[in-house]
């Protein structure tokens, strides 16, 4: 029996620290830009893929607000910016610090949310703006990359 309990105090903390390092890694930005899309298929320049699902959203304002500890999004006194999205959802937060954000979509009068960090020249630095996808899934806000095969 005491035997029994060993594994079970190892897999517990082990488990915790690897789901705190996928969420960390998984709202990493190195640049804080992107493509909003409400589709689960999305187009970009070096692909002859279409658009499908309904789309992207037309005209939809991007904000920034800083994310201190684990307070609550999108505080008034902690707004960094806004910006409203190109013809094709894309967007981009020039001259941001490194830090931690909150980045909300506004589409008519429904409001998307995400946690995201601003890490500058990391392992993922060669994306471009439009390799990174912020998808509209429900009501849900989602971070996608597209990644280049050559």
């Amino acid at each position: 029996m005491k035997y029994g309990m060993i594994p079970m105090l190892v897999a517990v903390p082990m488990s915790l620290f690897s789901q705190t390092l996928k969420f960390d890694r998984g709202t990493a930005v190195e640049r804080m830009c992107g493509r909003v899309t409400d589709s689960e298929f999305t187009s970009t320049p070096w692909s002859s893929s279409e658009v499908l699902g309904p789309g992207l959203p037309k005209k939809a304002d991007v904000r920034l607000y800083r994310r201190e500890g684990k307070g609550k999004c999108c505080a008034p006194n902690a707004l960094v910016s806004v910006i409203s999205t190109g013809n094709d959802g894309g967007f981009e937060f020039k001259d941001t610090v490194p830090g931690e954000y909150w980045l909300l979509v506004v589409v008519g009068k429904r409001k998307y949310k995400l946690a995201v960090s601003l890490v500058p020249g990391g392992e993922k630095a060669s994306h471009e703006c439009s390799d990174i996808v912020f998808q509209i899934h429900g009501d849900d806000l989602r971070l996608l990359r597209i990644y280049k095969m050559y």
